[in-house]
This record gives C-alpha cells, structure tokens and sequence, in this order.
C-alpha cells in the first residue's frame, strides 16, 4: 500500500511538471509573438511603452512577465500586451464591452423590454453595440451604458432593497456592474455608478429628474469612481 501511495504521488509530480512546462511554452511563445510585432515595427520597442496584463482566474492584472509563475497559473489564461499610446482607448472599449455584457446577463427578463434598451452612448449620442470598435475616442470620452427605458430607476431601487419578490436580483441590476467594471479594468479606466438622463435619447424615470441609472466610463483619472447611492439625485444630468 504505502509503495502504491509512493508511486501515485510520483505519477502526479511528473503529470504537473509537464504541466508547468506546458504553460511556460505557452508563455514563451506569447512573448515570441510580442518581440516579432517589435522587431515588425508594429508594437513599441521601449519596454516602457507597453504593458502586460494577464487574465487569469477571473480576473485581469498587471504583470511583469519575468514574475508570472506557471504553477499559480490556472487554464485558460490569456497574455496582453498594450501599447501605452493606445491602451487607454483600448482598455475603454473593452471595460464598456464588458459591462454591456455583464449588463445583459443581468437584466431581468420578464418582457425582455429591459435587456432590448441596453444602450451604447458615447458623448451622450447612441452607438450600436459593434460600432464602439471604430468610434474616435480620447482622454476626454465619456462611455455610458444605460437601460434607456422609463422605469429602469424604479426596477434599480426594487431590486436593490429586495422589493421584487419575483426574480433576485441582490444590489440592484445596473450598481453591481460598475463595481465588476471597477475589479477588472479598475487600474486601466474610471469607472462609476450614477444617474443620468441622455441628451438625444432621454430617458424619464417615475420619479422626476432623476434620470436612470447607469455605468459612466472614461480615461483613468478622468474622475472619481465613487458611486452614486441609489437614491440620490443625478449629478450633471442634461
């Protein structure tokens, strides 16, 4: 029995450190496809204008590439490499498609009307949803993500205090996704939670005023990632 248990554990020893290997290839070759992008003239040459991330375990860091272990690696993970002249348009696009979908996951779904007025807004015009990815962005862009529907306020505030009975939606359905947002991209854009009525698709809650709520997104610093409560009233609502 106990030289069975000796040769298990030696079994799994080899498994894992081909394992490892494997994931040290892997890290190896995504670093080769970076420096042939350099040497290319595609991707910036000073290591001080490019950045890694990693996505790993759900969630996505800055890493240097040289600390990245294989054995805390879990399969699949992903390697990025931004260049910083760019990054910060990229990573906006990508926290925005990211709260869209997280966004959609969480809209109720009893009509379906909810999830249908999800909406891209740049500058505080619509965009479609595949249309972000060719839009002209700079430091000053603002991104909103909003159910653009009338009683989006009054479903946010009914889920958030577990007034709805029918569907659990715990924090409220809009809240939650800033702060998903804010965990993942947090260090690449600002990202907050607030009300607003959209200049060119405005939409009234019951309450006046009030505007409805809403996932706002811009350069990092841009502003501060406190979230609205919510029951407060809309700063800079137009």
């Amino acid at each position: 029995m106990a030289a069975a248990t000796k040769e298990f554990k030696s079994a799994t020893k080899f498994t894992q450190a081909v394992i490892n290997q494997a994931k040290q290839n892997a890290l190896n070759m995504a670093r080769g496809i970076m420096l042939d992008e350099v040497k290319a003239g595609r991707f910036p040459e000073s290591p001080f204008r490019r950045e890694l991330y990693l996505r790993n375990r759900g969630r996505e860091s800055r890493r240097n590439f040289s600390k990245i272990a294989p054995p805390y690696l879990r399969i699949p993970f992903t390697l990025t490499w931004y260049n910083l002249d760019a990054a910060s348009e990229g990573k906006m696009r990508e926290a925005a498609y990211y709260a869209y979908r997280r966004l959609y996951d969480r809209a109720p779904e009893r009509s379906g009307a909810y999830k249908s007025a999800i909406t891209i807004f740049l500058n505080d015009s619509p965009l479609q949803f595949s249309a972000l990815a060719n839009a002209e962005l700079d430091s000053s862009s603002i991104i909103m993500i909003t159910p653009a529907i009338r009683y989006a306020t009054t479903i946010e505030r009914g889920f958030y205090s577990g007034y709805y009975e029918t569907q659990k939606i715990p924090g409220g359905v809009v809240r939650p996704v800033a702060k998903m947002v804010r965990d993942a991209y947090g260090a690449s854009v600002s990202c907050q939670f607030v009300y607003r009525s959209i200049s060119g698709r405005v939409a009234v809650s019951s309450r006046r005023n009030v505007g409805v709520p809403a996932i706002m997104i811009g350069a990092p610093g841009t502003f501060r990632q406190n979230d609205a409560r919510v029951d407060a009233r809309p700063r800079g609502a137009t």
